[in-house]
């Protein structure tokens, strides 16, 4: 009888921490469906990081589609399984929870929700701002001066 008692108590305590294990291996994900010239999506793109450092393990998914038709099609099924039609950008799945726009702490709440707290207090979080504004503007330089050259050029064209 105790040896019955002892592989009960084992069997039990085994599948409690298989059981725990296994929800502790879960990876925290992301599917990200934006578009690319939405400011929205631009501004959650530059947010992004924050959530890698407070999710360090996370996959995030992206997924443009408002050019690409595979995309879109993606999108379409990904929120027909969680029971929501597309209607924005940019839309964030989190487990089967949607979120329409940019949202951080929509974002994070569900994050919580499905994968637990983050690994660091994201308020502490400094978001850094990318390093093209440089070569941003070193590009539209050369846009304006290539404009400028071809206006020349047809100008002088039309006076021979």
């Amino acid at each position: 009888m105790m040896k019955l008692l002892q592989y009960g108590l084992l069997s039990i305590f085994g599948f409690v921490a298989l059981n725990f294990t296994v929800s502790a291996q879960q990876i925290p994900t992301l599917d990200f469906f934006h578009g690319r010239e939405c400011p929205h999506c631009q501004n959650q793109r530059k947010w992004l990081p924050t959530l890698r450092e407070a999710y360090p393990d996370i996959v995030i998914n992206e997924y443009e589609v408002w050019h690409d038709t595979e995309n879109q099609a993606l999108w379409a099924t990904r929120l027909a399984e969680i029971g929501e039609t597309p209607s924005g950008v940019p839309s964030n799945v989190i487990g089967d929870q949607l979120i329409t726009g940019f949202a951080p702490d929509h974002i994070l709440a569900a994050m919580e929700a499905n994968y637990g707290p983050p690994a660091v207090d994201v308020s502490t979080i400094e978001i850094q701002e990318e390093e093209s504004k440089g070569l941003d503007i070193i590009l539209i330089l050369i846009v304006l001066g290539g404009i400028g050259l071809a206006g020349g050029i047809a100008f002088l064209g039309k006076k021979s």
